[in-house]
């Protein structure tokens, strides 16, 4: 992957889209499963998924991350064991925790955002790229990804930093 995995702000930021995205799935599928709606694909069910989708987004602020937020912040700690002095780093637990809070209301927009995971290397992209400033100006081949695009209905809302 040619996604800068180094700085623990920019793969929080993608774990925390992934893991709340997951999460918010794992929520609609649980109720289905408490009220045995299983692989049911008629209007009762459709209505059923929007119903929790729709609480989902109303309790955005309030619904419990503690768990997604331990997990995201193992598994950069985990990437970065190399630095066990960020383990007691609160600053950036904080952080970690602002990302999940931060994707999970994103997450649960009625037209859900998400981050654009295609790290394909490749000619730039003017509508969804953005050159880093000290890249190779002349050059319009892509080395690498430093942050990625964020998403919404199929539209760029912010480009992808890229290294060319």
């Amino acid at each position: 992957m040619h996604y800068n995995n180094g700085a623990p702000q920019h793969h929080s930021n993608g774990l925390a889209f992934r893991a709340c995205h997951g999460l918010k799935e794992r929520k609609v599928l649980e109720v289905r499963r408490t009220l045995h709606v299983l692989d049911a694909n008629d209007d009762a069910t459709a209505a059923l998924d929007r119903a929790v989708r729709q609480n989902l987004k109303e309790t955005a602020d309030r619904f419990p991350m503690g768990d997604v937020e331990r997990q995201v912040a193992n598994q950069v700690l985990s990437t970065l064991h190399e630095y066990p002095c960020l383990e007691a780093c609160i600053p950036l637990i904080h952080y970690i925790s602002d990302c999940v809070r931060l994707a999970w209301k994103m997450t649960n927009q009625t037209v859900p955002y998400y981050l654009d995971t295609d790290f394909t290397l490749g000619l730039l992209q003017p509508d969804k790229h953005e050159r880093y400033p000290i890249s190779e100006k002349r050059s319009d081949i892509i080395r690498a990804f430093l942050w990625p695009a964020l998403m919404q209905n199929g539209r760029c809302i912010q480009k992808a930093v890229v290294a060319t």
